[in-house]
């Protein structure tokens, strides 16, 4: 048999005070270059009732396309706080972030504290996320060539011939933290395209170039000796 008896007395649970933690300031850049590197500083306050039951969470960046947090959003850094947070104290970090280089236009920027919920908040953890009120402004660089000079435009197979060219950033952002090539080619038709055109010369560069500035480069080019007629370079 079971033998079951229940006690008349009441107990009182109280619940811990919670810790509330938010993000009550971020400062950024409005506008920012694709590839370019800012700092980003934001603080952390909390506003509960008692400090931080544990010592470590982690608080994250990220910018995205949309106005909500989703698992789309780009994570720009994550990093860790180690100290416990008083009630009515709050900490500052600055980071680093990197922004990519394939985005451009406007873009959310995102602070989100304890990323992974690691501290005890009761019923305040949906003010975690702090969201820029307007897009950022990612400018994207874009290379154009200007000129091409040839020192003739009468050249023999096996002969050796000048070529200078200008490139001009026309982007609205400046160029920097990547690296790319420039070639020369040649073909016989006035449309590029790789299949059926000749490799002539090339060069890597890794350059910071502004909006509106230039760069020129000059080759020493010998024709091959299997190239005849018109052709376009």
């Amino acid at each position: 048999s079971i033998n079951v008896t229940t006690s008349t007395q009441t107990l009182n649970v109280t619940l811990t005070p919670p810790s509330d933690l938010f993000v009550s300031s971020v400062s950024y850049p409005q506008e920012m270059d694709a590839n370019g590197s800012y700092t980003i500083t934001y603080t952390v306050s909390n506003s509960g009732s008692s400090a931080t039951h544990t010592p470590n969470w982690n608080d994250a960046i990220y910018i995205s396309q949309l106005p909500q947090m989703t698992s789309s959003a780009t994570r720009l850094a994550l990093l860790q706080h180690n100290a416990v947070l008083d009630a009515d104290s709050s900490y500052t970090t600055a980071a680093t972030v990197t922004i990519p280089g394939n985005i451009a236009e406007g873009w959310y920027l995102f602070v989100v504290t304890d990323v992974n919920n690691n501290v005890y908040e009761y019923i305040y953890e949906d003010n975690n996320i702090y969201r820029s009120d307007t897009t950022v402004t990612i400018r994207v660089p874009d290379l154009a060539v200007q000129s091409i000079t040839l020192s003739s435009d009468h050249v023999s197979p096996g002969q050796t011939f000048t070529l200078t060219y200008q490139v001009a950033n026309v982007g609205s952002g400046t160029l920097s933290n990547t690296s790319w090539r420039d070639a020369v080619y040649m073909s016989n038709s006035p449309q590029f395209h790789s299949n059926n055109a000749t490799l002539l010369t090339s060069s890597r560069y890794m350059l910071t170039l502004h909006p509106d500035s230039t760069y020129s480069n000059t080759y020493n080019i010998t024709l091959p000796t299997n190239i005849s007629g018109n052709r376009y370079i």
